[in-house]
């Protein structure tokens, strides 16, 4: 493939008609071009092609430039020039695109009579364009599309983080709200283990104070069999006496065995 040279600034491949035919056919089908269409350009078919191209790859709106709204007011007579202006403006879009594509110029001439081998040259220069821009565009749609991914990916991590941070604030808000029934729980399980002690403390008292009753009663048990141990042993004593004493002993041992009996009581109701 031979490669045009136009000017010391920008080259691009030459391509054959074949090459340039089912190309353009492929971005426009609608246009149903042919070979004659390039071998033998006409201006209607070529400007139709550089209107697609300036709309659909450089996205020039075209309507726009060739609206004669804005232009009435400064022509005499503005329908003389309904045809002339889109055209003049149609070459200022395509001269301005020139530089971009790798052509040197584009002039009027290249609309209104295109000759076969600069058109040649212009749609080699277009198809080249239109390949980079294709290609950049796939990349570009898959680096946005990456980076779309990329993005939602952090949107995720960021309403992760949000909703995170909003179930650590609800714990801090329950914690604060459950911190006065923790403390009131915790008063009364001290005051409950505080009356467990008391009541404990009670029961040894009571403990001590049963095996105290129990000697005590031991006790005076023992000492009433002693007492009566001891009154047995005087009244034996004492009616061997009463046998052979005079009436003054008698009266002495009554007082004995009397001052022993009040004894007993007193011991008695000690215990």
């Amino acid at each position: 493939m031979a490669v045009s040279n136009i000017n010391n600034h920008f080259m691009f491949p030459l391509a054959d008609i074949n090459e340039i035919l089912e190309f353009f056919n492929e971005m426009w089908p609608e246009a149903n071009y042919t070979k004659t269409d390039f071998t033998n350009p006409q201006p209607e078919r070529m400007q139709q092609l550089y209107v697609s191209f300036l709309s659909d790859i450089v996205h020039i709106n075209m309507d726009a430039l060739t609206n004669l709204s804005g232009l009435e007011n400064n022509m005499s007579y503005p329908e003389v020039h309904a045809n002339s202006v889109p055209l003049l403006m149609l070459s200022l879009s395509m001269n301005k695109t020139a530089r971009i594509i790798g052509l040197k110029s584009f002039d009027m001439m290249d609309l209104i009579k295109p000759k076969p081998k600069r058109t040649m040259n212009i749609l080699s220069a277009m198809m080249n364009f239109i390949r980079f821009v294709l290609d950049r565009n796939d990349k570009f749609d898959a680096v946005l599309e990456e980076t779309e991914r990329a993005s939602q990916k952090n949107d995720d991590l960021r309403k992760e983080v949000d909703d995170q941070k909003k179930r650590i604030n609800a714990f801090k808000i329950s914690k604060a709200e459950q911190e006065p029934e923790k403390e009131e729980l915790s008063k009364a399980i001290g005051e409950m283990n505080v009356l467990i002690a008391e009541r404990k403390k009670e029961e040894l008292d009571l403990t001590k104070g049963a095996v105290h009753v129990e000697r005590s009663l031991e006790e005076g048990c023992r000492k009433n069999a002693q007492l009566k141990l001891h009154l047995a042993e005087e009244v034996e004593k004492n009616e061997a006496i009463l046998v052979v004493q005079s009436p003054e002993r008698l009266k002495s041992v009554q007082e004995q065995l009397q001052q022993l009996l009040q004894n007993l009581q007193v011991e008695k109701e000690t215990r």
